[in-house]
């Protein structure tokens, strides 16, 4: 509902006796409705600002998530390999020659360390 005080600022006339011949139901109504649209843009503004701040909290944790990704992907490669390889304990070839337990270890850190550069120049790490 509108106050005297609201319909004075609509005149622009401060006495409360003054005539009201131009101010009419449409302007009332034309405030009412401008009264509404400023309140639907503040909601909007506060919806937008909270749709804001849930992005930028996923964006943190995208990268926390592709720091996690990246490290366990240069992890896996040496324990999946040394699972792999250490299965046969009866015909390891680190056993029967002296530098395959040398080069596996090479292997290993090559690809660990192929994977983190890889991971690196991405921008994951």
């Amino acid at each position: 509902m509108t106050t005297r005080n609201e319909l004075d600022d609509v005149r622009g006339v401060a006495d409360p006796h003054a005539a009201e011949p131009h101010v009419t139901d449409h302007h009332i109504q034309q405030l009412e409705v401008l009264r509404d649209i400023k309140s639907e843009l503040q909601n909007f503004n506060r919806d937008m600002d909270d749709l804001r701040m849930l992005t930028e909290q996923q964006v943190v944790a995208t990268v926390q998530t592709r720091k996690i990704t990246s490290w366990t992907a240069v992890a896996v490669i040496p324990g999946s390999l040394g699972s792999l390889y250490g299965s046969n304990f009866t015909h390891m070839p680190e056993l029967e020659y002296t530098w395959a337990w040398p080069a596996f270890l090479g292997g290993l850190a090559a690809a660990a360390f192929t994977v983190f550069v890889l991971m690196k120049r991405r921008g994951w790490l």
